[in-house]
């Protein structure tokens, strides 16, 4: 009993305490305290991005106009808003170019300006190829930020006319002859050539100068265009050797809307051939220093007893570069003979045989190299080289003369792009052709994926059957009568080259495969890879009017330290915040970027792309999210500015009565529990218990007027 009451005692003096403290924080409510807190005023902008043009003829700049205006009245202005612009594909979402954009302020007066984006590069330098494109531009201050997308323009490589063959027929001619020219006109633009003209200038010896030019027409683009020019015998009135020069004129138009563009006259580059005027009598025997009389359509199939294992017919050469051929000779008699060889002295370079004289014994096979060394500062064009034999019995007088020609091709050297060169070989007497394609890189890049083309006319092929080729991986495919092989190299170091060839047995009419094209495209020079390996691209899902966050990690195992350009493009009119960032990696180490999406308008699943630009090749993700519609209120959108805001005295006074009241009411519940909860000692019920324990060891019943009961009672 006495346990209870001081118990008692406790929690009044408890409620007590509480009660005062009630008293006072009213009383101390009664003065207002003032609290300054910081917190976010929205202050949003618009922003609209147009391009100056429907389209843009290369080398015209791209130019994007922007324009931000201030939409909050909270905010009087946003000071040092930046951002960047991007150029990509409208279709493939591929970025073309990056700028940076600054703007000093956006008021409520619009602040626009002016991107220029350089289209003055070529395809293989990553610039801008002909496509549709849309330029989109992200902006922010702060956390107050926006973004834009144009509409969609064009960029147009006009036309691009190459002059790729010119050769005259015949080679060599007497006084007054008629000469014909055949050209190869190859357009590598993206608009057609318009009103294209060959123009032809023909230097005599005596240095007076014929010209004369055909009309064309139109060439599409990525098409060609074979032209034959006849050139009247009163040009070629006294002996000696002729330069033929020819380039064409033409130009560009394209419209769209009511804007119409049209180029002024464009002028391809000069190609060159010669031919030799001679007198019949004259003996010819090399004409112009390499000039040389028309070869006749195949190589003498035999001279006497020797018969050509091997025979080079074309090959191709870079001005100031050298070649090596290999002439094959087969004694098919069952005496020995000797061979004698001599070559002409050459206007544009030197040429030297292994050997001038050699001795076959029966049925024995020899290779002469022939060694071709080109000047630098040449006349660039189609030349024949005469290789004459003589060859003479063992033991006897007789001797039997002949001659062949190697076609040699000279082509100007250009340190920036991949070059490619070929030579044809004929064996086995001219019944086969091997023709190698050789693709160097010159310059300091690595070049990838490189397409090699070539257009074989079917009716130099037998039968497919009778053609192979290989090198590279390599498929064929016969379209309007020509088979057209398709290499691909893989790669290319600086400095390396690829060697590809094709074969065909039983060829027929061998020598019209020399003025065959061969095309090299759709490289790049980018690698094939970054080194930056993505572990993990960590996309949850969204939710309708929230934000999310993407995630990306991976290890970078590249050779050297460098920096990672990693770039997010989301569904059109979705916000992403930094969707440019610059990640610094060294070799083995691992790196992260997270991008934040969002607010989500719509719900589905919503695709993103991420690309990883480094040194190397850029390297492409899709990113998939899935958007829901969301289930509660979404999350404060942080923006700009600061507010004051009064907080009276009052209310600080209650909420501190409430919680020390929720204190000591806490206090007395739990005395009390534990008061009810604690045993308590009857000395009565203790004397019953023994009594009990008593009779049971005695093992008597229970006492006469001791009535049993509940224990405790």
């Amino acid at each position: 009993m006495k346990d209870i009451m001081s118990m008692r005692s406790s929690t009044v003096a408890l409620l007590a305490i509480a009660l005062m403290s009630i008293v006072f924080a009213f009383v101390g409510a009664s003065s207002t305290q003032q609290v300054v807190a910081s917190v976010n005023v929205i202050c949003p902008f618009s922003l609209t991005l147009t391009p100056t043009a429907p389209f843009y003829v290369q080398p015209q700049n791209i130019v994007i106009s922007y324009n931000a205006v201030l939409l909050g009245s909270g905010c009087s202005a946003l000071t040092s808003v930046s951002g960047d612009m991007y150029v990509q594909n409208s279709v493939t979402n591929t970025v073309y170019d990056v700028e940076s954009v600054a703007i000093n302020t956006v008021t409520s007066t619009p602040s626009t300006g002016n991107v220029v984006f350089n289209s003055v590069l070529t395809y293989n330098n990553g610039a801008f190829p002909q496509s549709s494109d849309v330029a989109e531009l992200t902006l922010s201050s702060g956390t107050s930020s926006n973004s834009a997308f144009s509409s969609v323009f064009d960029v147009i490589q006009p036309a691009n006319i190459i002059v790729d063959s010119l050769a005259a027929n015949p080679q060599s001619a007497t006084p007054g002859s008629s000469i014909g020219i055949d050209s190869d006109l190859v357009n590598n633009g993206g608009l057609a050539a318009i009103n294209t003209v060959v123009n032809i200038a023909v230097t005599a010896p005596n240095s007076l100068i014929y010209t004369t030019n055909q009309a064309v027409g139109n060439i599409s683009p990525t098409s060609n265009q074979i032209e034959l020019i006849t050139i009247s015998g009163n040009v070629f009135t006294s002996t000696g050797t002729y330069l033929i020069q020819e380039n064409a004129s033409y130009y560009s138009t394209y419209s769209s809307g009511n804007t119409v563009y049209q180029s002024n006259i464009i002028y391809s580059s000069n190609y060159t051939t010669s031919v030799s005027i001679q007198n019949q009598n004259s003996g010819g025997g090399g004409g112009g220093g390499g000039s040389a009389p028309v070869p006749p359509p195949l190589p003498p199939a035999t001279i006497a007893q020797v018969s050509f294992a091997s025979m080079p017919l074309f090959t191709d050469i870079i001005a100031g570069n050298s070649t090596l051929q290999q002439l094959g000779l087969q004694n098919t008699g069952n005496t020995p003979i000797w061979v004698n060889l001599s070559v002409p002295t050459l206007s544009f370079g030197t040429i030297m045989l292994s050997s001038n004289s050699v001795y076959l014994l029966p049925y024995q096979t020899l290779s002469i190299g022939i060694f071709i060394q080109t000047n630098s500062n040449v006349v660039l064009g189609d030349y024949y080289i005469p290789i004459s034999l003589s060859v003479s019995r063992s033991g006897t007088s007789q001797v039997s003369h002949g001659t062949t020609y190697i076609e040699t091709s000279l082509h100007s050297p250009n340190p920036l792009v991949p070059t490619v060169t070929r030579s044809i070989l004929l064996s086995n007497s001219s019944q086969n052709l091997t023709s190698t394609v050789q693709v160097y890189n010159p310059t300091n890049s690595t070049i990838y994926d490189a397409l090699v083309t070539i257009r074989i006319p079917q009716s130099s092929v037998p039968a497919e059957d009778y053609l192979s080729y290989g090198g590279a991986f390599s498929s064929s495919t016969l379209e309007n009568g020509t088979y057209v092989i398709t290499w691909k190299i893989p790669s290319l170091q600086p400095g390396g080259s690829a060697i590809l060839y094709y074969s065909i047995n039983n060829v027929l009419d061998p020598q019209t495969l020399t003025d065959t094209p061969v095309s090299l495209s759709g490289y790049t020079q980018q690698a094939s890879g970054t080194g930056f390996r993505i572990i993990d691209i960590s996309a949850p899902t969204g939710y309708i009017n929230s934000s999310a966050s993407i995630r990306v990690s991976g290890i970078y195992t590249g050779p050297n330290a460098t920096i990672l350009t990693l770039v997010l493009i989301g569904p059109t009119g979705l916000y992403i915040d930094k969707p440019t960032q610059l990640v610094s990696v060294v070799p083995n180490g691992a790196a992260e970027a997270t991008f934040q999406v969002g607010p989500f308008t719509s719900a589905g699943t919503q695709q993103f792309q991420l690309t990883v630009y480094g040194n190397l090749k850029n390297q492409t993700y899709l990113v998939p999210m899935i958007v829901l519609q969301q289930s509660q209120s979404s999350p404060p959108v942080p923006v700009q500015g600061t507010k004051t805001i009064t907080i009276y005295g009052f209310y600080i006074g209650v909420s501190a009565i409430a919680i020390l009241g929720l204190i000591v009411i806490g206090a007395v519940t739990w005395r009390i529990r534990n008061s009810l909860n604690r045993a308590r000692y009857d000395s009565a019920r203790a004397q019953r218990l023994m009594r009990m324990r008593e009779r049971v060891s005695r093992d008597e019943g229970p006492e006469p007027h001791e009535p049993r009961g509940p224990i405790g009672e």
